[in-house]
């Protein structure tokens, strides 16, 4: 890649980097080994410095860090200015982001704030015959693989979870710290969030958990989810849903997934009661395992389902939970 090197934007939570950060890690690696490119890393927040480290041990050579209590409360727009800031200084070639709600919030307002392209879903990275970058991304729900190329500086991109993985670690690598300040003028002329009420569960997110047990319209009513709640605190695993079911209320937007939704890349994606429309397909794609549990033989989740159980949902899902409440197994922390 032509000079200007490589930035990634990445979120941190509570003092740690989630899995979606490091996946855009494992991006820049494979955008820099097309050429000679340094990585550096735009952290805005509170809390967010104790991740330096894991940063340069994943292979980022600088790290520009807005850290401030303040910034907590700040919306998606103080992030951005920060963001357009490091930009404007080192003149990155490209610019990263995870294709999670996060980053694509960031990205579509970067994006017009600096008039440049930009590629979302990106599935992988190379190079043209000459020399400049090339991204790839599925379209049409996975039927179809689009090329793209940036015909402007910065070449904004997000990058799809579960594709890139997280790159090796080399402990003891350091990373060049620059800390830099919001304008305070920046945070007067924007909204601040003054309040967050939590959901109150501590099942992970799905966009984070290594499991994801998913709720389709197949469940007939919302009194019947106890059912996948249970089988899900059972895995110690997050809450998913189809879009019917949101559109019922049944469950909140948060917890839904394809293509209007969130897409996630669990090691193990249990689909119950979703019949499984290409639009739902599209948001599970990376998923490593796929269980589809269905009372129609015939449901086209089935075709893409490494597992499949014919039979009715009530009868299926409490002796699997019971069976794994007595025989639980090892549930590692999201993004490790």
């Amino acid at each position: 890649m032509s000079g200007g090197g490589i930035l990634g934007v990445l979120s941190c939570r509570a003092g740690r980097l989630p899995r979606a950060a490091l996946e855009v890690l494992g991006a820049a690696q494979q955008l820099r080994s097309t050429a000679s490119s340094s990585i550096a890393a735009v952290l805005v927040g509170a809390e967010v410095s104790p991740v330096i480290d894991t940063l340069a041990a994943h292979g980022v050579d600088s790290v520009y860090l807005f850290e401030d209590d303040a910034l907590a409360r700040c919306t998606t727009e103080v992030h951005v200015r920060a963001v357009a800031a490091v930009v404007a200084e080192i003149r990155p070639a490209c610019v990263l982001l995870p294709d999670s709600a996060y980053g694509r919030d960031v990205a579509s307002r970067l994006s017009a704030r600096l008039g440049t392209g930009l590629a979302t879903g990106c599935v992988s990275f190379g190079a043209t015959a000459s020399g400049e970058p090339l991204a790839e991304r599925t379209v049409f729900g996975g039927r179809f693989v689009e090329r793209v190329s940036w015909a402007g500086l910065p070449r904004l991109a997000t990058v799809k979870l579960g594709i890139f993985g997280v790159p090796h670690a080399e402990p003891g690598r350091r990373a060049t710290l620059q800390r830099r300040e919001v304008a305070r003028d920046a945070r007067a002329n924007v909204l601040s969030v003054e309040h967050s009420e939590g959901s109150g569960s501590a099942r992970p997110d799905i966009e984070e958990a290594r499991v994801v047990v998913a709720a389709g319209r197949g469940f007939g009513s919302a009194e019947k989810l106890h059912l996948i709640e249970e089988l899900a605190d059972a895995l110690g695993a997050a809450v998913g849903a189809s879009r019917a079911v949101v559109d019922l209320g049944w469950l909140e937007h948060q917890h839904q997934v394809g293509q209007t939704g969130r897409s996630v890349a669990p090691d193990l994606y249990i689909a119950c009661g979703i019949s499984g429309a290409i639009q739902h397909l599209a948001g599970i794609s990376s998923a490593g395992t796929i269980v589809a549990i269905n009372r129609d033989p015939e449901a086209p989740i089935f075709g893409v389902a490494d597992y499949g159980i014919v039979g009715e949902i009530e009868e299926i899902l409490p002796p699997l939970a019971a069976a794994l409440r007595e025989r639980p197994v090892g549930r590692p922390e999201a993004g490790e």
